[in-house]
Parts: structure tokens; sequence; C-alpha cells
């Protein structure tokens, strides 16, 4: 096998790969492909999406106490918790969560970066909409009966540096 130019040499290529199978190549990432060659970008460090990290950010409350139920089972422990915005688009955008683990916890809501032009976060009043990652299921469902805390930590919306806290989050 010759590398080199040599006027009367041979030269051999024993293989050759072209392209590759896209994916996660993060071996940490949430969706990691183990059959990825190259990276597409596409790693997610939740099943809910990436976690964002602008300049300001909302707490939002989560005790053990909390009601988190599917179809009135309690959340199982691993599953998530998120909270999302309506990006530039129309949709829906992870703005936060946390892994439920049965114990005191909070969710960081992050708000849009004033730095960047695209929607990358909750505007000041802008209402939380809840999902929630089964880890017995694997499936990924909304939570449309949302209760908060007693005042103060009852806001149902985003704000800078704001605290809220859930009550319950029930599905089904």
């Amino acid at each position: 096998n010759n590398s080199t130019y040599s006027s009367n040499g041979l030269s051999g290529l024993a293989s050759l790969q072209v392209g590759g199978t896209a994916g996660c190549t993060d071996e940490l990432a949430f969706n990691y492909d183990s059959n990825a060659t190259v990276d597409d970008g596409s790693c997610q460090d939740t099943p809910l999406g990436n976690t964002p990290d602008t300049d300001c950010n909302s707490t939002i409350l989560i005790q053990p106490q909390t009601s988190i139920t599917i179809d009135g089972n309690p959340l199982s422990l691993g599953s998530w918790i998120g909270v999302f915005y309506t990006d530039d688009n129309g949709g829906l955008a992870f703005g936060g969560g946390t892994q439920w683990n049965g114990e005191v916890t909070s969710i960081a809501a992050w708000g849009d970066d004033s730095q960047t032009t695209e929607k990358d976060g909750f505007a000041d009043g802008e209402e939380y909409i809840w999902y929630i990652y089964d880890q017995s299921t694997l499936e990924t469902i909304a939570a449309p009966s949302v209760v908060y805390m007693d005042a103060p930590y009852n806001n149902t919306t985003y704000s800078c540096n704001g605290l809220s806290g859930l009550s319950s989050l029930q599905v089904g």
C-alpha cells in the first residue's frame, strides 16, 4: 500500500468513506445516536428540547407535595416537566424544565434574549404552557390542568426575575 506518487508505482485504496449517517454524536445528549457518524446539530440536553440560556429567567417552584399526575397516577420518577413559549413561527419552543425526582426542585423559565433578533425565550407577560415527558411511556403530553400556589407564587405568566409555584399539574 503506497500513498505517495511514484512514476512507476502502484497504489491501492482499501476503503473510502463518503458521507455517513447523520445524527447526534454527543454521547451525553438525550438523543444520542450510536449509529451516527456525522453530527447534524440535532443533539438535545433534555427529551423536551435544549435548555435555553438567556440573560434573565423566572423561577417556578415544585415541591414534593405538588400533585403531578397522568390519568390520576403519580408522575414516574425520571420523567420531565417542561414549560414552553411561542416562538417567531407561532410554534412551541422549550423554555425550561426539570427531571422529576420527587424532591423539592424548580424550573428556570428563560426569557427572550434582547441581544438577538430571534425570539429565544419568554416575553414579559407570556403565559406558561406545560408539557410532561412521561418516562414510563416515552411520550410527551400536554398538561392542560395547572393550578398555581397561593399569592405571591401564583404567577401564570413570565416576568424577568419572577417567582411562581405549582400546586398541581395534571394530564388526563
